[in-house]
């Protein structure tokens, strides 16, 4: 698993300093301590502004030389420098969050003005090659937008290829964007440790529940086994340290966490998983009161969201299949039984028929402000909000724009 080199000769360290090119070593990189973060406000009303801020607040705590932040901005700007001349976007880390594609993504001022950044090296019109710009010198840029990962080849690989230590896109549409908003807030509060290496990151915020749990759909290219701040400083990937990292990511536990088994044939997972809760967390667990969602990439999720009477809540276990053979479980009852979370609920619990009532009312809604742009209904279903202890009708639809961009489109409402 780990790899140990030990210095043997005066010769041996010499030969070690002069070959580049070997199997576990890559060449240093000069420090590059800088952040950029992107968002704005769309047309169809999507605001990304917060994601923008988040981010950059998570990175002003890093003790970097300079941060930007732009919101509601034009394509010019996005094309500036930090007062040490390094271009935004060949900041040590780029974070971006809005509308995209497998090839771009776009941003707005306000709702007028879009422009693209694209995976390639045409800047001309309203497009910015982001080729121009990246590098080596990129720790990790974050793609926050629907299929920015889809398939072989995507803008999330572009920038890797290009030279980028590491990056995050998505292989699918996020239905639901105050899930990633929640979901991009909680990786950055882990990078910002400068020690949680990215793929660290993204399995933590992968063990929460979500109303949308697309949200899990990221994928990783590149060094993900590093924190970004390891390569702002000029560090040099190794395999030996990059495997070390990964198994400790894994095996390092947090209270809510619980590591399962490190064998196990996937076919008999959920048998697994109803005996390792009812003999170590819930001796009175019943899975018929879960929906299984399935969701994930090179890690598959498996997350049991707790239903009563058909209304969705937070509440319920996530795991993690890793490497097809270690399954890791994520507590997500917040310390609750799930007969107290099913009373609650049914003090409160409204008729059917005015649930469907203002399910029927979401749906034309939605259908009428995107009657020019193509859509399709991911979920509609009543919602515990359990911080309001209240019920609300959530829909929830994966949008097409006429640009070629993937969105999403929420509305909810109160019973």
């Amino acid at each position: 698993m780990k790899k140990l080199f030990k210095k043997s000769s005066l010769f041996f360290t010499l030969l070690l300093a002069t070959v580049f090119l070997t199997t576990n070593v890559y060449a240093w990189y000069t420090p590059n301590k800088t952040s950029f973060a992107l968002g704005g406000v769309y047309d169809d009303g999507l605001d990304t502004t917060a994601d923008a801020n988040n981010a950059h607040s998570a990175y002003s705590t890093m003790g970097l030389s300079y941060t930007k932040k732009l919101n509601n901005t034009n394509k010019t700007a996005v094309m500036g420098s930090h007062g040490n001349g390094t271009s935004y976007l060949n900041s040590g880390i780029v974070f971006m969050s809005g509308h995209g594609n497998s090839s771009l993504m776009s941003f707005m001022n306000n709702g007028t003005n879009k422009f693209y950044i694209q995976g390639n090296t045409n800047t001309t019109g309203s497009y910015i090659g982001i080729g121009n710009y990246i590098n080596s010198s990129n720790a990790l840029v974050v793609l926050g937008g629907c299929k920015t990962a889809e398939g072989n080849s995507n803008i999330s690989k572009y920038v890797v290829d290009q030279g980028a230590k590491s990056s995050i896109g998505w292989t699918t549409t996020i239905n639901n964007a105050g899930s990633h908003t929640n979901w991009l807030k909680r990786f950055n509060n882990k990078i910002k440790d400068k020690s949680t290496t990215v793929s660290a990151a993204k399995s933590s915020a992968d063990g929460h529940i979500y109303l949308d749990n697309t949200v899990k759909n990221g994928k990783i290219y590149g060094f993900g086994n590093y924190n970004p701040w390891y390569f702002m400083n000029g560090g040099s990937y190794s395999k030996s340290s990059s495997d070390e990292n990964y198994y400790n990511s894994i095996f390092n536990l947090n209270e809510n966490e619980y590591l399962v088994t490190t064998k196990i044939d996937s076919k008999n997972i959920e048998k697994i998983i109803v005996d390792f809760i009812t003999k170590e967390l819930d001796k009175d667990f019943n899975i018929q009161d879960y929906k299984l969602e399935i969701n994930g990439n090179d890690t598959i999720y498996y997350d049991y969201v707790l239903y009563i009477n058909d209304v969705r809540t937070s509440f319920g276990y996530t795991v993690a299949l890793i490497d097809n053979s270690i399954v890791k479980l994520y507590d997500n009852m917040d310390s609750k039984s799930a007969a107290e979370i099913k009373r609650a609920v049914k003090e409160i619990y409204p008729e059917s028929k005015k649930i469907e009532s203002i399910s029927l009312k979401i749906d034309e809604k939605i259908n009428s402000k995107y009657k020019n742009e193509k859509i399709s209904k991911y979920m509609i279903t009543p919602y515990y909000d359990v911080e309001t202890n209240k019920i609300f009708v959530v829909g929830m639809y994966s949008v097409e724009f006429s640009d070629g961009t993937f969105g999403s489109a929420s509305y909810s409402e109160e019973v």
